[in-house]
């Protein structure tokens, strides 16, 4: 009755929404659409009132299909003695828990399988709750805890090694890329000491093509394998000379910034003047 309430009121406030739009756009006016549509409203909440609502039985039993033991024991458990489903929620209440017993064991060795060692745990705990010293159980518990921590023992050495392996890799990279800056500092010096080299012995022609230029018959040279020290030969250069040129501090400075060691200034017979920059 109650159903049929519900779906007459449905129906019934559906039909008079349609025809409350059309007497709208057809400008005809009437109150019996808001009139049909109220009763089907209070139709609909009659019906949903009277509508029969679930015994406790019958939601135990819902809890039970959904293997929610715990829900299952506590609905069953709330039908009064007096009560026509007091019986069958009592046999329903003696089976529950060794069919709970069963499935959860049954859980835990299908987690155990795919190796889910937390779900397989809580299983066994769950049937434990039925079952507290079933010996299986017990065993099933304690074999699952040492495959357990023999896993976490692997996975920890493996994220070990892992590791080691890292940091091996990391130290190798480290070492190739300090080689490889190594070898390029190694080779820009080597650059940077060939310009030098080329710039001093460029000063040295180009000091010796001033003298020349100024019709004095000077040799300039660079000495050494890295053309560190500066030579000059000229048969006219004596003691007042070597004496002059000791003051030109801003002669010495500009061999220093050329990178030479050492100047030597001779007349190529009886003096030679040596100085170390």
């Amino acid at each position: 009755m109650a159903g049929a309430l519900v779906v007459a009121g449905f129906l019934g406030a559906i039909g008079c929404v349609i025809w409350l739009i059309v007497t709208l756009f057809t400008h005809h006016r009437k109150r019996w659409p808001a009139i049909g549509i109220g009763v089907g409203v209070v139709m609909l909440i009659v019906g949903a009132v009277l509508l029969p609502r679930p015994s406790a039985l019958e939601m135990g039993v819902s809890r039970w299909e959904e293997r929610d033991y715990g829900g299952a024991k506590e609905q069953l458990s709330q039908i009064d003695k007096n009560h026509e489903d007091y019986d069958s929620a009592q046999k329903l209440l003696e089976r529950l828990p060794d069919t709970a017993f069963t499935y959860y064991v049954e859980q835990a060795e299908e987690n155990l399988k795919v190796e889910e060692f937390e779900k397989a745990i809580r299983n066994c705990n769950e049937a434990l709750r039925y079952q507290p010293d079933n010996s299986t159980v017990l065993k099933l518990k304690a074999q699952i805890g040492g495959i357990q921590k023999k896993a976490l023992i692997a996975e920890e050495e493996a994220a070990r090694k892992a590791a080691a392996e890292e940091a091996k890799r990391q130290k190798i990279e480290e070492e190739a890329a300090r080689k490889v800056a190594a070898e390029e500092a190694k080779r820009q010096k080597i650059e940077e000491e060939a310009a030098k080299l080329a710039t001093r012995k460029a000063f040295a022609s180009t000091l010796e093509e001033t003298y020349l230029d100024n019709r004095m018959d000077v040799t300039v040279t660079t000495l050494g394998q890295n053309a560190t020290t500066l030579k000059m030969k000229f048969v006219l250069f004596s003691r007042v000379d070597a004496h002059e040129l000791s003051k030109d501090t801003e002669f010495f400075q500009m061999l220093r910034g050329f990178g030479f060691k050492k100047f030597i200034m001779t007349d190529g017979y009886d003096f030679t003047w040596v100085w170390n920059l």
